[in-house]
């Protein structure tokens, strides 16, 4: 009786765990949707709940969509163009640096060293890699210019999409490629045809993180960005004027930034899920 009384009082204490953590991580959005919802004065004074303490109001939703839509549009433009062309190069790339590390034995420089060396590039802080990208892109005349976007974003992702990609296809049957070789097939004509085919769940885990990574990247974009190449995380910075931070559109703006990566991850997500566990046994 005692030992069931205390599963109980253990399983109360980690549903109120669990409840409390669920809140902390939902609350954003719910400051984001109803402060996008409120009346500046609303804002100012720091009313929370709807139709409580305040009355909402579609105002701001129609003066971002409507009255700054040219400018959000082509922010939204340049960032799904940014986030797609770089998922797909580093996908490519390293697709091809993965399945070299998965498949073959380097004696010059060990795999697992280069493992090493692909991970401590994801431990690299960014900020480190500003000026130094900014003085290339400025003699390569790629300042303010998606190409020169597209080029840092995608030499920033390729060690992601290695880490993940190598475990991937390493657990696929080395035999499936033998056979193929036995029947002529080349190298390339059997990692386009039998091994990207048998790894799509994890290029679309792969590709999808690389697009939510890019699609968020704001250090780049401020320091090499100002008009033709704007993106949307710099054009939420744009609601901060000399009167302040105008909250009202700041969450308008993020609500509609958060929108086209979370519909394709809510499409998509099966495939992450499948994608980032296939090469946990073997990998």
């Amino acid at each position: 009786m005692v030992g069931k009384r205390s599963s109980i009082i253990l399983q109360v204490f980690l549903y109120i765990v669990i409840f409390i953590v669920v809140i902390w991580a939902f609350f954003p959005f719910f400051w984001f949707i109803s402060t996008s919802f409120k009346f500046p004065k609303d804002v100012i004074r720091g009313a929370w709940f709807p139709f409580l303490q305040f009355t909402p109001t579609l105002d701001n939703w129609y003066s971002q969509i409507i009255g700054r839509w040219p400018e959000l549009s082509h922010g939204l433009k340049n960032s799904f163009i940014i986030s797609s062309i770089t998922a797909i190069l580093s996908l490519l790339l390293g697709g091809f640096a993965a399945y070299s590390l998965a498949r073959f034995t380097f004696k010059k420089w060990p795999n697992k060293s280069i493992m090493v060396f692909f991970l401590s590039q994801r431990m690299l802080p960014p900020v480190v890699l500003v000026v130094p990208l900014l003085i290339l892109m400025k003699s390569l005349k790629l300042i303010d210019t998606q190409i020169g976007l597209i080029l840092i974003n995608t030499a920033v992702t390729i060690p992601f999409v290695v880490l993940i990609l190598r475990d991937v296809f390493s657990a696929i049957p080395k035999e499936l490629e033998e056979a193929a070789m036995v029947d002529g097939c080349s190298r390339l004509r059997i990692l386009f045809q039998i091994t990207f085919p048998l790894s799509v769940a994890g290029l679309i885990a792969a590709g999808i993180l690389v697009f939510a990574l890019t699609w968020n990247e704001y250090m780049f974009v401020l320091t090499l960005a100002s008009r033709k190449a704007t993106t949307i995380p710099l054009q939420i910075l744009g609601t901060d004027s000399t009167q302040g931070i105008q909250y009202w559109d700041t969450s308008v703006r993020g609500l509609i930034a958060i929108l086209p990566p979370a519909l394709i991850t809510l499409f998509v997500q099966r495939y992450i899920i499948k994608g980032l566990t296939l090469g946990a046994v073997k990998g």
